[in-house]
């Protein structure tokens, strides 16, 4: 059986306070998020994993460096683990691509799985991009730690759960929280919902 951890990064480093889109923009870690990421390693220290893999984008890169210390294992990069790419939205206000693109927007709402900002994917193509190798991992026995990304666990969790997309945006994700599922290739099921360590 596997048991897989999926520790969402630590908070990133924003310009300012201001909700943006933000998928494959390359923040760095904020210092609370690497708060956050040394309190999920105190977390996870001594359980022993047997696989330890990472988004190759610095604020999950940064995150699995803080935690290997704990877990006495260096994450391997995957790029097919990275945010969901937002194209032309890349880092812009919510409100602003509200007034910039309106009928962009309006698309999102109606398709929001299929829906792809100007230059950018879906939620679609990320599931395509990022399930395959989520659930192969689930054909591995053992603990396996995975960082990543709010978008990426989503589409996991839509699919675990047999909900939509959309849907799994309802699941409260915090950065630094962790959630757990349990199984096999045949299935697997959620053990524990954003598990966040106390800073």
């Amino acid at each position: 059986m596997t048991c897989l951890f999926l520790l969402r990064h630590g908070r990133a480093l924003l310009p300012d306070e201001k909700r943006r889109f933000i998928g494959q923009t390359d923040l760095p870690l904020s210092p609370v998020g690497e708060e956050e990421a040394l309190a999920a390693g105190h977390a996870l220290e001594g359980i022993p994993f047997s696989r330890f893999l990472s988004s190759d984008l610095r604020r999950a890169a940064r995150t699995s460096e803080l935690v290997a210390p704990f877990v006495k294992a260096s994450a391997r990069l995957e790029s097919s683990l990275r945010e969901i790419d937002l194209g032309a939205w890349e880092g812009l206000e919510m409100g602003g691509v509200k007034r910039e693109y309106p009928a962009d927007y309006e698309a999102r709402g109606r398709d929001f799985e299929g829906f792809r900002p100007p230059g950018g994917e879906s939620f679609s193509d990320l599931a395509n991009r990022a399930l395959p190798f989520l659930l192969e991992l689930a054909s591995f026995p053992g603990n396996v730690l995975v960082v990543g990304h709010s978008g990426v666990f989503r589409v996991l969790l839509a699919s675990v759960l047999g909900i939509s997309i959309r849907q799994a945006f309802l699941v409260r994700q915090d950065t630094g929280g962790i959630h757990v599922l349990s199984g096999d290739a045949k299935g697997l099921a959620v053990e524990r919902w954003n598990w966040k360590p106390a800073l």
